[in-house]
């Protein structure tokens, strides 16, 4: 086994990192993800939506949360509100109902440029994990754990997964910015 393949677990983290926050992005069609993660002051603790309320897309534009205790609406709402989303929240019943509106040119690219900013900061950890691996083989090298071939195959194995990783970042935010490109 190779010292990449022992450290895949970590390149494999900065990529579900990269996807849970792309998730979370708004690209016209209404997703529990946009919300799941959001933080509800439910009985003085800070808890998840995803852990109080069940997460429906009933239109493409629309989400409904319906809070399995009743009494947590009213600070669901107000953590809605006070969320990046941008959107108010409007009580029916016994839920809370968002209503997506479509997306202006304008947002569209301020979205794209969060997108990309996003793959940069996945690139960046995935370097970081890529310098922990090659010093890992350095220090092999050194203290004689590994001979100067070994190395040398180590460190190719090294460029490969780091390049096949990039791809999937690049891959991942042309997926997403073709989403918010798409009318």
């Amino acid at each position: 086994m190779s010292t990449t393949d022992t450290h895949a677990d970590e390149f494999e983290k900065a990529l579900a990192h990269l996807q849970k926050e792309l998730q979370a992005i708004r690209t016209g069609r209404a997703s529990p993800a946009m919300v799941e993660n959001l933080i509800v002051d439910a009985y003085g603790t800070p808890t998840p939506l995803l852990n109080l309320a069940s997460i429906s897309v009933p239109e493409s534009t629309q989400l409904y949360i319906q809070p399995w205790d009743p009494n947590l609406v009213k600070s669901i709402e107000k953590a809605l509100q006070a969320s990046a989303l941008g959107i108010m929240p409007t009580v029916e019943g016994g839920g809370i109902r968002l209503h997506f509106p479509p997306l202006t040119e304008e947002r569209r690219h301020e979205m794209v440029k969060t997108v990309n900013e996003m793959l940069e900061k996945a690139r960046v950890a995935v370097r970081a994990v890529r310098e922990g691996v090659h010093k890992e083989i350095k220090q092999n090298e050194k203290t004689g754990t590994f001979s100067e071939d070994v190395a040398k195959v180590e460190a190719k194995f090294l460029q490969e997964a780091l390049d096949a990783y990039n791809q999937r970042v690049h891959d991942m935010g042309k997926q997403k910015i073709t989403e918010l490109q798409t009318i």
